[in-house]
């Protein structure tokens, strides 16, 4: 038969030995090396885990990353845009460039159209007063060929559609030039002035002496001036000038030369007998 005094002591100290053990594998347990992340949780008498504690630092890195990509995203649209930017600057200047360059060689295109030579006599074309006019430059040289000075001349005529006036024969001039006007050049015609000045300029540039005359007889005594007709050995060049059917240059002798205009266009003969003149003095057929 148990003794139940025995069987107490028995069972309590079969509890203190469990205890015992249970206190010994505790022990045994946290001398063991902590892993990873173990500070992160903790263990209870019932081996229960605690939920791991959030920190704002595990927030703040994704937050820096954000700003970090957002901020280079920025940083490259920005760098786009001035690239844009240089590109459109870019193209502005060439395309100012171009529209300088084109224009200037236009200008120099123009100002080349307007300079020209004919008949040895270089020409340009100039505005004066809002008048076209043909300004030519006609060296005067000395007995020994020597440059004394340049005269100019000034057409209302481009000398090169005054081809068509026919010139007929050879023009050379003596020491003394008479012009002899029939009285219809003087009295109908309004380019008269202007005509006789060039005519006059033009051979007192050469250095040779001129007289005005009149080739009917009667309106030269009531005017009181010289009548003078194409004669032989006379001693002078005479150039007449009348109103015709036509408009032409024709030598009818050695020293007599006639200036035939029709509608008034004593100026474009004048002006075609003067170039012609210059022409012909250098060999030059116009």
């Amino acid at each position: 038969m148990i003794n139940p005094q025995s069987l107490k002591l028995s069972l309590k100290l079969k509890f203190k030995m469990k205890r015992k053990k249970r206190n010994a594998e505790k022990e045994e347990i946290k001398k063991l090396p902590k892993s990873p992340g173990a500070d992160n949780f903790s263990l209870t008498e019932n081996y229960k885990f605690s939920e791991p504690k959030k920190s704002l630092k595990d927030f703040s890195g994704f937050k820096s990353r954000e700003s970090s990509n957002a901020n280079l995203k920025m940083k490259a649209e920005a760098e786009k845009a001035v690239s844009v930017q240089e590109k459109q600057l870019k193209y502005v200047v060439i395309t100012m460039i171009a529209i300088v360059v084109v224009a200037l060689v236009v200008y120099y295109w123009v100002q080349e159209s307007k300079r020209f030579e004919y008949g040895g006599i270089k020409f340009e074309e100039i505005d004066s007063n809002k008048i076209k006019m043909y300004q030519g430059k006609i060296p005067i040289k000395d007995a020994g060929g020597n440059l004394v000075a340049n005269y100019n001349i000034f057409l209302r005529n481009d000398p090169r559609e005054l081809d068509d006036i026919a010139v007929n024969g050879s023009i050379r001039f003596m020491p003394n030039v008479v012009a002899s006007l029939a009285p219809e050049a003087e009295r109908d015609c309004s380019d008269n002035g202007i005509a006789g000045a060039n005519f006059f300029g033009f051979l007192k540039s050469a250095g040779l002496k001129t007289l005005l005359a009149y080739n009917n007889q009667r309106y030269a005594e009531e005017r009181n001036a010289s009548y003078a007709v194409c004669r032989q050995n006379v001693g002078y060049t005479l150039v007449s000038i009348v109103k015709g059917s036509e408009n032409k240059i024709t030598q009818n002798s050695q020293d007599c030369y006639t200036l035939e205009f029709k509608d008034c266009d004593i100026l474009k003969v004048v002006e075609r007998f003067i170039v012609a003149s210059y022409a012909q003095s250098k060999g030059i057929s116009v």
